[in-house]
């Protein structure tokens, strides 16, 4: 397999001063993305220090991906930061297959597109990406930008207990557009996997996608659960996707670190109220 390596540089303009504002680093696994270069901020403090420090992001979902993204399948990214999962995905699915990458904030949708660019991932349309937010309405919403932490960026107004864990935080409000997952109906007759890390947008999204669900047309759905980011949702979330678990026959699975599932209940999940990425599949009725 060809060396990975990672590269993060400060996007700012202006040129690199000193070594400080550009990390390198051989990953001690090949996650970030199959030996391919993936560009980060330097002055980010939630998403490139886990990507210089191990050479990916969120071992287990990368791990999933890895066994179960398969050429030819159609996928969308929701909440797609850089890119990290998106260039993984754009070179799984290979020429036959379909990447939908959504990312509002202006700053992570620029990187986005470099990142799939730089891996030739454009091409014949293999990936796509939209510079909008995923919620439950089409139109437009108010976007939380945060200045150091862009992972936690998001269309739901952090609250103190926010700040209470980031302290050092600044949040700059955007104006971005908005759209609904069951907007691309018409596009895909099948989505294999939708990825989901939207920071306590998550709830608003699966309200967006149930023509979708209702249609069978989504295999599996990985989002993250989050109690800090849900806070206020939290039991509005537990209540919708029980519902769904009755009328689509989903199915709820925690993920390993080395990308297997193990199936679990609902009410485990919240009551541990623990920070981890979930993967719900829906049942093909005939």
């Amino acid at each position: 397999m060809i060396e990975s390596r990672l590269c993060a540089l400060h996007r700012h303009k202006r040129r690199v001063k000193n070594e400080r504002d550009m990390c390198w680093k051989k990953p001690d696994a090949d996650l970030s993305g199959m030996g391919r270069l993936l560009y980060s901020f330097a002055d980010d403090v939630s998403l490139t220090p886990q990507l210089v420090g191990s050479g990916g992001f969120d071992v287990a979902l990368t791990n999933y991906i890895l066994l179960n993204v398969k050429p030819g399948h159609k996928v969308i990214d929701v909440g797609a930061n850089v890119g990290c999962f998106t260039v993984l995905m754009g070179l799984l699915v290979g020429e036959q297959g379909k990447v939908l990458a959504y990312e509002a904030g202006w700053k992570n949708y620029g990187l986005l597109r470099d990142n799939v660019a730089m891996n030739m991932l454009f091409a014949k349309n293999r990936v796509m990406a939209l510079q909008k937010a995923v919620s439950d309405t089409s139109g437009s919403k108010t976007f939380y930008y945060s200045e150091l932490y862009t992972g936690s960026s998001t269309l739901v107004k952090p609250g103190e207990q926010y700040f209470d864990y980031f302290a050092n935080d600044v949040m700059q409000e955007e104006e971005v557009m908005t759209e609904t997952l069951d907007a691309n109906e018409g596009n895909f007759d099948y989505i294999d996997l939708i990825k989901m890390d939207i920071e306590r947008g998550e709830y608003h999204a699966f309200l967006g996608m149930e023509a979708l669900l209702v249609r069978q047309a989504v295999g599996k759905v990985a989002f993250e659960l989050n109690p800090l980011m849900l806070s206020g949702l939290w039991d509005e979330f537990h209540c919708l996707l029980d519902m769904y678990r009755e009328r689509f026959a989903s199915r709820f699975y925690k993920i390993t670190n080395e990308g297997l599932t193990v199936e679990t209940s609902l009410d485990e999940l919240f009551a541990h109220r623990e920070t981890e990425t979930i993967l719900m599949s829906v049942a093909r009725q005939e």
